[in-house]
């Protein structure tokens, strides 16, 4: 069996680091507003300098809840990732319940 990480299978973890991979370049997070915290924090976490898992789970789901509900990033993470705004829903809904 598969290990799940924060209640994600493997599809959904790899599409919430793809998030994190993406906010780390720059590519779909804003550099100067109040976003500009996620880019460092995405780059911290995939070059495995964050092994707090409780840190890894508040960036995953922040980004999440970007990629689902914020208006301004409503086709930027479907364009990156190629998953549609549902699955971000879908996994938000999934790392939220397994933490609650």
């Amino acid at each position: 069996m598969t290990p799940v990480r924060f209640g994600l299978n493997d599809k959904e973890y790899k599409y919430a680091r793809q998030l994190a991979f993406q906010a780390a370049h720059g590519t779909w997070i804003n550099p100067y507003g109040d976003e500009a915290p996620l880019i460092d924090r995405s780059a911290k976490l995939l070059s495995g300098g964050n092994a707090d898992a409780a840190a890894e789970r508040e960036l995953l789901t922040t980004l999440l809840k970007l990629a689902a509900y914020s208006p301004e990033h409503e086709w930027e993470a479907p364009a990156l990732t190629g998953k549609p705004t549902t699955f971000a829903i879908q996994t938000l809904e999934k790392i939220t319940a397994f933490n609650a």
